[in-house]
């Protein structure tokens, strides 16, 4: 509407629309009026919208943040399940603070031996925690039980166009959650799982 009007001409006319009272504003002749007004919520129109993005980008790191803390509060819950990994950690951080050059095995294997880290190292590959799909897992939970409802009507109000096909998963992925947006489906299995991964990508997508 306004292509090729300076953002500064705009703004003006805005800021005056926004300080006059309606009497003001009807005593102008219909040109100016309409113009300014059109300005005003043309303008009011893009602060909304770059609100509305903010907010959703604050949920979904808001999402993103309480999974990263969830998973860290799990890690550490089944690190101390260990006997005595603690203390040995602290060894481990003792003789290496103290000779910062020392060579390991004179170093390190005096205060903890070899087939003691072969063990802790054996242990902790079998907890099998991949951090960033425990990470997904959580986030996904977390939108199907509560962000859900505070998503969709952000959604709603906003378009996502994009010509890049770097980022064609995730507008596909948004036309997917607005899509079944009422629905408690879980989508499983062939093309379902690839719209889900692409579901993935918007949570995890930062900006």
């Amino acid at each position: 509407m306004f292509k090729g009007v300076p953002a500064k001409f705009i703004d003006q006319f805005r800021q005056r629309c926004a300080t006059e009272s309606i009497r003001e504003l009807r005593r102008h002749p219909a040109s100016i009026r309409y113009s300014m007004v059109a300005m005003f919520c043309w303008r009011r129109r893009q602060q909304l919208t770059d609100a509305l993005v903010d907010m959703l980008l604050q949920l979904i790191h808001s999402i993103s943040t309480r999974a990263e803390k969830k998973i860290d509060k799990k890690q550490f819950a089944a690190f101390k399940k260990v006997r005595g990994k603690a203390r040995l950690l602290f060894k481990l951080a003792e003789a290496t603070v103290d000779q910062p050059e020392g060579v390991i095995k004179d170093v390190v294997y005096p205060v903890v031996s070899q087939n003691t880290l072969k063990e802790l190292v054996s242990e902790f590959e079998a907890m099998g925690l991949d951090f960033e799909r425990e990470v997904q897992e959580t986030m996904r939970s977390s939108y199907g039980r509560h962000y859900r409802s505070m998503l969709a009507p952000v959604l709603d109000a906003l378009t996502f166009p994009s010509n890049n096909t770097v980022h064609r998963p995730v507008i596909d992925a948004l036309a997917v959650l607005q899509a079944n947006r009422d629905s408690k489906r879980i989508l499983r299995g062939g093309r379902s799982a690839a719209r889900r991964r692409g579901a993935e990508e918007v949570a995890s997508h930062r900006h």
